[in-house]
């Protein structure tokens, strides 16, 4: 945020989330056949879910694998081939050695997945994120004549209320799988972002064990490398210069990247206390996974 932002008490549009109309969307019928009945068709006992919430780390996850899986460096558009989001999977070819494939989905748990990755986030690293992640969207726009610190305190409460986007709330979509692996509803490995930042290679090992796959310390390390933070920001650069997709032209819109610092505990320099306490809701939810609230 910026300290030059006018204190009008004004806030952006889309920071307090969307429109009234939208939010009827997500919790009527119309959704539910649409984005969990039919994009949900067609999934294997083979497939392995890499589940998350929005901004938690889940592109990032998906070029590391991609890199495990293929030998190769991902670009955006390979990656979002062979490791689709849930819905685009219809032609996804087997990335796994039992013909498994790989899909990506931000939706809390469904009782049509048999094995997934979930990957947790620090809530408060997961506010800052999705801030800047949905103006670049356009989906938030701040302009001069908007105060910035209001309209971010504005976020996050919508952020805490689940108004931001379909998915729940971030306790709610983290109990969904909590209580799936509690109850053997999936075979389920739990990833926190926080540590993979601080030994990648060492997650890819466990990850690529539940996949089946033998991953040993060089072969992690050099997937690590080719999906590296700084190795898909120039693979972001890249789309943006050259692709038509929806995910490129929003960049040369906004100007805002996508791939941001990855920072771990970047809200302890950020949040205000008061913002702080507002995360106390999720408390219960964050000390079942290794986040202290305080």
């Amino acid at each position: 945020m910026t300290t030059e932002a006018p204190r009008t008490g004004q806030i952006a549009r889309g920071a307090a989330g969307p429109s009234l109309a939208r939010r009827m969307y997500r919790h009527s019928p119309l959704r539910w056949l649409h984005n969990i009945w039919w994009d949900h068709r067609g999934l294997r006992e083979t497939d392995v879910m890499m589940c998350s919430y929005p901004r938690s780390g889940s592109t990032w996850l998906r070029f590391l694998l991609f890199s495990l899986t293929t030998d190769e460096q991902g670009s955006f558009r390979s990656v979002g081939k062979v490791m689709p989001y849930v819905g685009l999977h219809a032609r996804a070819e087997a990335a796994l050695p039992d013909g498994g494939r790989l899909i990506k989905t931000h939706e809390p748990f469904n009782r049509r997945y048999h094995r997934a990755i979930h990957l947790v986030r620090d809530p408060r690293d997961v506010a800052l994120s999705y801030w800047t992640f949905m103006q670049r969207l356009g989906k938030i726009e701040v302009t001069p004549e908007d105060d910035e610190a209001a309209s971010f305190d504005a976020f996050i409460d919508a952020l805490i209320a689940g108004r931001i986007d379909a998915f729940s709330t971030w306790d709610a979509h983290l109990r969904s799988y909590l209580r799936a692996a509690e109850l053997r509803q999936a075979d389920i490995l739990r990833v926190s972002y926080e540590e993979m930042r601080a030994d990648t290679p060492s997650a890819l090992m466990t990850i690529g064990s539940f996949l089946g796959l033998n991953v040993t310390r060089d072969l992690a390390e050099s997937a690590a490398h080719r999906g590296s933070l700084e190795n898909m920001r120039r693979a972001e650069d890249d789309a943006v210069a050259t692709d038509e997709t929806p995910f490129a032209t929003t960049g040369r819109r906004t100007g805002i990247r996508a791939i941001q610092s990855g920072q771990v505990g970047g809200w302890r320099s950020r949040l205000t206390d008061a913002q702080r306490e507002k995360f106390r809701v999720f408390s219960a939810e964050m000390e079942r996974v290794g986040y202290s609230v305080d």
